[in-house]
């Protein structure tokens, strides 16, 4: 069994690119998904900077060396690397994107290029992806759901979305969108709270909590919470 690790406060970024903290790409608990290093994936790839880095997925990243020793990196490429996000970045540490349930970040170590594309196809990218395991539920500190910065995207509380949906708890959080969350107040004073859910609420997602502040589902380039 995988066990989850809840990021420091310094590493709860949402946004491609950000640089975060060395320790972010270090911490206890966190490994590379993907079980290869950008050189080994450039090598493997014959010294190409687009990799395929899952074999048979069509899942490619770009990988590059560049001459000033920074590395250029992309995500959700087609297989000539035009990428949807990018990112050319000196050593250190850097978000990714997350696929669901994990949090990812990639460890840039430069290039082995002597002093663009630097010239010398045979040196490698150097770096790692890191990836912390953040399971939908997980109990994170009150501070998560309170911190500088953060806000309600949907724009009403569980309460407004009750009230406004007749009493009912399967609410439409975003109006014509068919996306429903199950918002459900229990006699133990817990709430049921479900995400990814069909009109009759039968969700993909859900969880039963006490008072505090629980992970959600994410979205491309956000990090959510819900504070119960």
């Amino acid at each position: 069994n995988l066990t989850t690790h809840t990021p420091a406060g310094d590493c709860t970024v949402s946004t491609f690119g950000t640089k975060v903290p060395d320790s972010c790409c270090t911490a206890t608990g966190t490994y590379n998904m993907l079980g290869s290093s950008f050189e080994q994936f450039y090598k493997a790839n014959s010294n190409s900077g687009c990799a395929e880095v899952i074999p048979g997925s069509g899942m490619h990243a770009l990988m590059q060396c560049n001459k000033d020793n920074t590395v250029t990196y992309g995500e959700d490429c087609d297989t000539a690397c035009g990428c949807n996000t990018t990112m050319t970045k000196s050593p250190g540490c850097y978000k990714a994107n997350d696929m669901p349930g994990t949090k990812w970040f990639v460890k840039v170590e430069g290039c082995e290029c002597t002093p663009e594309v630097c010239s010398d196809s045979t040196k490698a990218p150097m770096g790692q992806h890191v990836v912390y395991n953040s399971t939908f539920g997980t109990k994170v500190p009150d501070s998560c759901c309170t911190a500088t910065g953060t806000y309600n995207m949907l724009g009403s509380s569980f309460e407004q979305f009750y009230k406004a949906n007749s009493n009912s708890s399967c609410a439409e959080v975003i109006p014509g969108s068919g996306m429903h969350a199950l918002m459900q107040c229990n006699k133990d004073n817990t709430v049921t709270y479900g995400e990814h859910c069909d009109t009759a609420c039968g969700c993909d997602t859900t969880m039963t909590k006490s008072p505090g502040c629980y992970k959600a589902n994410d979205m491309p380039g956000t990090m959510w919470f819900v504070k119960v």
